[in-house]
C-alpha cells in the first residue's frame, strides 16, 4: 500500500474508526493500513527531525554570517550590547539581507551556540565585549533613535 502524506495544521494522534485508518502526527496526515501506521509515523517523525536539523544548521550559518558582518569584540569587558540592542541589530541585518528574522528564542539559542549570552556587568545586563558595526548597526541606531536624524 502506498503511503499518502498530507500536510495538516493540527498535531494530534488518533484513529478515525468510521473511515480509513488515519494518524495525525506532528502536522502530517498519514493514511495507511492498521499494521503499518506505526512504522509510517516513525518515518514521518524521522523526516520531521531531519527538516528541523537542516533548518537549525541553516540558522547557525545565518547567525555566524550575522556575527561576522555586524559584531566585533572589544577587549573591554565593561562594555557590551544589551540583549535588545543585539537582537535589534540582527533584525536590521535581516531587513538589509532581505531575510525573515528568526524568533527571539531561536536567535538566543543560536547566540548561545556561538558562545554569546547576556551577563550582568556593572549593574547592567549586557553581552560583554561586543560592539555593533556596519550598515545594520547604522540602520538600527537610526531606527531606534529617530531624533538623531
Amino acid at each position: 500500500m502506498a503511503l499518502l502524506i498530507e500536510r495538516r495544521q493540527e498535531a494530534r494522534l488518533g484513529i478515525d474508526s468510521k473511515k480509513d485508518r488515519v494518524l495525525f502526527y506532528t502536522g502530517f496526515r498519514i493514511l495507511g493500513s492498521p499494521n503499518g501506521w506505526r512504522a509510517q509515523a516513525a518515518e514521518a517523525d524521522r523526516r520531521q527531525q531531519d527538516v528541523e536539523l537542516e533548518g537549525a544548521a541553516m540558522s547557525q550559518s545565518r547567525f555566524r554570517k550575522f556575527l561576522a558582518d555586524c559584531i566585533e569584540k572589544d577587549g573591554d569587558p565593561s562594555v557590551g550590547l544589551t540583549p535588545d540592542e543585539l537582537y535589534g541589530v540582527y533584525t536590521s541585518w535581516c531587513l538589509i539581507q532581505r531575510l525573515e528574522p528568526e524568533s527571539a528564542k531561536a536567535f538566543w539559542a543560536g547566540m548561545r551556540a556561538n558562545g554569546i549570552g547576556p551577563h550582568q556587568v556593572n549593574h547592567r545586563i549586557v553581552c560583554p565585549t561586543l560592539r555593533m558595526r556596519g550598515p545594520a548597526a547604522a540602520d538600527y541606531i537610526l531606527a531606534s533613535q529617530p531624533d538623531l536624524i
